[in-house]
């Protein structure tokens, strides 16, 4: 017996595992709504090159933050 972490074997979970991981969960959703923001913007200076259009910009943009809003309220709500 490990500090009481390891039972018959297997690994428990301490209270100071599980906050090491939400915070790892939660920077990994920052990374990916940054990658995902930066796509987005990216997209939208090719639909706009050389042209004045807003309403090919418009569904760009929010399917960019669709797609964060869906990913992160979906993991800070699984790992509260």
């Amino acid at each position: 017996m490990l500090n009481g972490s390891v039972i018959w074997g297997k690994i428990m979970k301490t209270p100071e595992h599980i906050k090491t991981t939400k915070k790892r969960l939660i920077s990994a959703a920052i990374i990916g709504n940054a990658i995902i923001w930066a796509a987005v913007i990216l997209s939208s200076a090719y639909v706009l090159e050389g042209t004045g259009y807003m309403q090919k910009l418009i569904p760009v943009l929010g399917g960019g933050s669709a797609v964060s809003l869906i990913i992160l309220g979906g993991l800070l709500r699984r790992y509260k």
